[in-house]
């Protein structure tokens, strides 16, 4: 990885080879984004905005992982946020203005599930099914002009690409108010979206795979482990909270 100059290299348009430099301390932090992980901020240079994503030095390898992978969703036509630049521990990217999946989700914007359905779908396609996105969960998606982009990408591996549906599916679930009947509908509209293109297959132990993951993490781990074994013993079809 190439030595931290604090000199940042700035597209200033998408598209374009325009370029200008900067010193990160240089810039205007507008607004610090709730991450477990990493620090994110949305920050201001001149006229440009910009995500400025600062890694935590045990976690500093996800940098190069969600660098790459940005890159090569850009050449394959998958909609995410424009890489920019890096240095040792930081991350810029391009600004994406709009909203979170899970904010419009919870607002009562259904349809955003089939659109994340149809970008997750061609994800997989793209990487022949041999790849998962990773922490494929509501928040990690943004609306811009009826245009879904896929954010948050440092977790990317090889691997069963189905755990991102099953992720996906767990996130739906936990909304609150979470596991109710139209919960469990508005999961199965989404597995149906995501398969409208390809033959069906199983996805229950995605599912309780992903159940039994995020109960480890923050809260509902009683309600997540309740289910866990619901959905082990009834399977995703038939299963409900009555």
């Amino acid at each position: 990885m190439k030595k931290d100059s604090r000199l940042i290299k700035i597209h200033i348009l998408r598209g374009t080879s325009e370029t200008m430099r900067f010193d990160p301390d240089s810039w205007e932090v507008l607004e610090t984004y709730d991450s477990r992980k990493n620090t994110v901020q949305k920050v201001k240079y001149g006229e440009q905005l910009f995500i400025a994503k600062r890694f935590s030095p045990d976690l500093v390898h996800g940098l190069v992982v969600e660098r790459d992978i940005l890159r090569t969703c850009e050449e394959m036509g998958l909609a995410v946020p424009e890489f920019i630049d890096y240095t040792d521990d930081l991350l810029i990217l391009e600004y994406i203005p709009g909203d979170d999946c899970k904010t419009l989700f919870g607002q009562g914007h259904e349809r955003v599930l089939q659109s994340i359905a149809r970008w997750l779908a061609d994800f997989h396609e793209a990487f022949d099914h041999d790849r998962r996105r990773g922490d494929c969960i509501l928040a990690n998606f943004i609306m811009h002009e009826s245009q879904i982009y896929g954010i948050d990408l440092e977790e990317s591996s090889q691997g069963n690409y189905l755990r991102d549906v099953g992720d996906m599916c767990t996130s739906i679930l936990r909304m609150k108010p979470a596991f109710t009947d139209q919960r469990f509908s508005q999961m199965r509209s989404f597995i149906a979206s995501y398969f409208d293109r390809k033959d069906p297959v199983d996805i229950t132990e995605s599912v309780v795979e992903a159940m039994d993951h995020y109960s480890r993490y923050g809260g509902q781990h009683e309600e997540l482990k309740r289910w866990s074994e619901k959905i082990k013993e009834f399977g995703l079809k038939d299963i409900s909270p009555h």
